[in-house]
């Protein structure tokens, strides 16, 4: 498959993502219109996460379409996303640091906290010395599973908050 084709591909499956986001946002309203801060966290983390590999997929097809050397693009794809991922990262633990203890899931933390630091790293050495999209490919793929990630768990909780009630 070429870079375009997989680069339109993580397009269209974002925007899906961003659009099945109003279905979560519906089913997650309160009475109240309050969500708690874990929902809170899952929704910021579903935007981001839809909104990132959408963003970067359409500078990377813009960066090849303009005839800027592969090599040059992938660096800049990569370069951009370590850093867009790294305030991500940050925000999202501070955020979780804010859970109360019965919210936090400390595994799927850690989870999420040593696989982004990988992607971060594969990001870092693409934009020092590989130059490839392969590595950029993997960081887009990663960052839409956590957009899925995130949109089963405000569904589940809507789920779960329907039933309880």
């Amino acid at each position: 498959m070429h870079p375009g084709d997989i680069l339109s591909l993580v397009v269209e499956i974002s925007v899906a993502i961003v659009g099945f986001s109003g279905i979560v946002i519906v089913l997650g309203r309160r009475q109240s219109r309050e969500w708690s801060p874990l929902e809170r966290l899952r929704l910021e983390g579903l935007l981001n996460a839809s909104f990132s590999p959408m963003a970067l997929s359409g500078l990377a097809l813009v960066l090849l379409a303009s005839q800027v050397p592969s090599v040059v693009a992938w660096r800049i794809c990569s370069s951009i996303y370590g850093l867009l991922f790294v305030v991500y990262w940050t925000r999202g633990m501070r955020l979780a640091n804010r859970l109360d203890s019965e919210e936090l899931n400390r595994g799927q933390l850690l989870a999420v906290g040593l696989s982004g630091g990988a992607v971060i790293l594969l990001q870092i050495v693409n934009a020092i010395s590989i130059h490839a999209f392969w590595p950029f490919a993997i960081a887009l793929t990663y960052h839409t599973a956590l957009a899925l990630f995130n949109f089963v768990g405000l569904l589940l909780s809507a789920i779960s908050d329907e039933r309880a009630a």
